[in-house]
């Protein structure tokens, strides 16, 4: 006598076109997400790389003057217009006429109001950065 075996029915073994396109449609979802986070990204990046240059150029022109005489620094205040530093974009000194100027720091050495207890007027540096 023979048996019969029942097999119960088999599932298809691929994905139906509704499971499909719901993983599509989460797969878009997040990458629509991912991009639009892409231009804060790089405004970010690029603000902490010029703060990273601002501080590398204010450490490199204090460090300028900490190497002069006083008596060098004071005749700076004689030049109205002051002394111009040129930085490439890593904050690294470039001389004038390099193609790879970023910034131009400008130093003003100025009179201030004396500080308490001191005679004569106090020298101070004044800065401007450009881009």
């Amino acid at each position: 006598m023979r048996t019969m075996h029942h097999h119960p029915s088999r599932r298809p073994q691929a994905f139906s076109l509704v499971e499909t396109t719901i993983a599509v449609g989460i797969a878009a979802t997040v990458l629509v997400a991912l991009v639009g986070l892409v231009p804060v990204s790089l405004e970010t990046m690029r603000e902490a790389g010029n703060t990273t240059a601002e501080a590398r150029i204010v450490q490199s022109i204090s460090a300028d003057f900490r190497m002069r005489s006083w008596s060098e620094v004071t005749k700076l205040d004689a030049d109205a217009a002051g002394v111009d530093f040129h930085f490439d974009s890593q904050g690294a000194r470039v001389s004038k006429g390099d193609s790879g100027v970023i910034f131009t720091a400008r130093v003003h050495v100025t009179d201030a109001e004396p500080l308490p207890g001191a005679t004569g007027p106090t020298k101070v540096f004044g800065r401007c950065a450009s881009w």
